[in-house]
């Protein structure tokens, strides 16, 4: 169920968070690895996890308007799930990312960097 794309790159494909068993138990949001046979038709041993979280609820943002060419900052307030999703794995890999489209043309999309306080 995986593809290797080059020496850097695999695409992995899993079951439903449900169905995956750690144990006894559900895997939860704990990280579990993928075991990816080398060339050689051998499985090393590998240090890569793998995490199912929780999508985090934006809650509220502090503007809902700019106007063309000027620079904002926008604040939001966002529910993250600490109960289900580990802090520390959020800091150390995600890809904090805002999209903003256009109304009046639709194929208009802006990527900006984001950050969490």
């Amino acid at each position: 169920m995986y593809k290797v794309h080059n020496e850097n790159l695999i695409e992995v494909k899993t079951f439903p968070q449900d169905d995956l068993m750690l144990g006894q138990r559900g895997i939860n949001y704990d990280p579990f690895t993928v075991n990816i046979m080398n060339p050689d038709g051998e499985f090393d041993p590998n240090d890569i996890f793998l995490y199912y979280y929780a999508e985090p609820d934006v809650k509220k943002q502090s503007a809902e308007f700019a106007y063309a060419n000027e620079e904002k900052v926008i604040l939001f307030d966002v529910d993250f799930k600490w109960g289900q999703n580990h802090p520390d794995v959020f800091r150390d890999y995600s890809n904090f990312t805002c999209r903003f489209s256009s109304e009046k043309n639709e194929s208009y999309v802006k990527y900006t960097d984001a950050f969490m306080e």
